[in-house]
C-alpha cells in the first residue's frame, strides 16, 4: 500500500515538472495573473461599485484561464506519453495503470492549485490597494467639503470600515475554494475523456462542450423531477443521463452570490466542495477502468 502511494505521489510530482516547463501552460499563467492584476485599471465604476466590478472580473479571469489550463493541461497528458512513448517504460514497470491515471490527476491538481494560488495573491493584491484608493478618495473630498470635524471623523470611519469589509470579506476565501473546485471536476472530466481518445483535441472540445452542459445540468434535473413536465420517456431517459454523468455547475453559481453581498454559509461551500470531490472521486475511478481495458 505505502509502496503504490509512492509510486502515485512520485507520478503526480513528475507531472507538476513537466506541466509547469511546457511554454504554452507558462503562457497561459502569466496572461491569468496579469488578467487579474490589470482590473485594478479596468474599475472606472462609483466607489461603492469598484470593488463588487473588482470581485466579478477577477473571479471570471481565474475561471477561464483555469479552466483552459485545466484542459490543455489534460487533454495533451496521454497523447504526449503515448507520442513520446514515455507511457511504456512507465508501465513496464512494477506501477498498475490505475496508478497512472491517479498520479496524473494528483499532477494535474497541484498545477491548477499553484495557478489558483497565484491568481489568488494577484487578486488580494488588488482588491486591497483598490480599497485603499476608494478610502483616499473619500477622505479626501469630505475634507474638501469642510464637513465638522467630528462629523468628518465618522464619516471616514463608516466608509473606511465599509470598504474593508468587503475587500477582506472572508467570503472572498470560499470563492477561491469553490473556483478551485470547479476546475478540479473540468480536470478529472477531461481525464476521462482522454482514456478512451487519442486526439487532444477532441478532449478539449468534447469536455469544453460537458462543461457548458453542465451549466444547464439543473434544468435536466428539474424536468426529470417535475411530474408536469409532458415529456416523453426518451427524453427523459437522455435528460437523466445527462443529470447523473455531468457534474451540476449551476451549484457553482454562489460564487456569483457572494459578489452581488448575498450571504454564502460554510455549511454549503462544504457541502459544494464534498460534492465535487465525490465526483472527481466516480470520474478518475471511471478513467482508471477504462485506461485498464485500453489496448496500447
Amino acid at each position: 500500500m505505502m509502496e503504490s502511494v509512492q509510486r502515485i505521489f512520485a507520478l503526480a510530482r513528475i507531472t507538476l515538472l513537466e506541466a509547469m516547463r511546457q511554454k504554452v501552460l507558462n503562457i497561459l499563467i502569466l496572461f491569468a495573473v496579469i488578467a487579474v492584476g490589470t482590473s485594478l485599471y479596468f474599475s472606472t465604476l462609483k466607489s461603492d461599485e469598484q470593488i463588487k466590478f473588482l470581485l466579478d472580473f477577477c473571479f471570471g479571469a481565474m475561471t477561464v484561464f483555469g479552466l483552459f489550463i485545466a484542459l490543455i493541461s489534460t487533454a495533451y497528458m496521454i497523447p504526449n506519453e503515448l507520442e513520446n512513448r514515455t507511457i511504456y517504460t512507465i508501465l513496464a514497470k512494477p506501477v498498475r495503470r490505475s496508478e497512472f491515471i491517479v498520479g496524473k490527476y494528483l499532477g494535474v491538481v497541484a498545477l491548477l492549485g499553484v495557478v489558483t494560488l497565484l491568481m489568488s495573491i494577484v487578486f488580494l493584491i488588488v482588491l486591497n490597494v483598490q480599497a485603499q484608493i476608494n478610502i483616499a478618495s473619500y477622505t479626501q473630498l469630505v475634507e474638501q467639503e469642510g464637513v465638522p470635524e467630528l462629523d468628518k471623523r465618522q464619516l471616514i470611519t463608516t466608509n473606511t470600515n465599509t470598504v474593508l469589509a468587503q475587500a477582506q470579506d472572508p467570503m472572498i476565501l470560499q470563492g477561491i475554494l469553490l473556483v478551485y473546485a470547479r476546475l478540479c471536476i473540468v480536470a478529472a472530466m477531461a481525464m476521462v475523456i482522454s482514456t478512451i481518445t487519442t486526439s487532444a483535441i477532441f478532449t478539449v472540445c468534447t469536455t469544453f462542450m460537458f462543461y457548458v452542459i453542465g451549466h444547464m445540468q439543473g434544468y435536466a434535473r428539474d424536468v426529470v423531477m417535475d411530474p408536469t413536465e409532458q415529456y416523453g420517456p426518451i427524453q427523459k431517459a437522455l435528460l437523466s443521463c445527462i443529470a447523473a454523468l455531468i457534474p451540476n455547475m449551476r451549484s457553482f453559481s454562489a460564487i456569483d452570490e457572494m459578489v452581488l453581498g448575498t450571504k454564502v454559509t460554510w455549511d454549503m461551500t462544504f457541502g459544494l466542495l464534498g460534492y465535487s470531490a465525490f465526483y472527481i472521486t466516480c470520474a478518475i475511478a471511471l478513467a482508471s477502468l477504462l485506461f485498464s481495458e485500453r489496448e496500447l
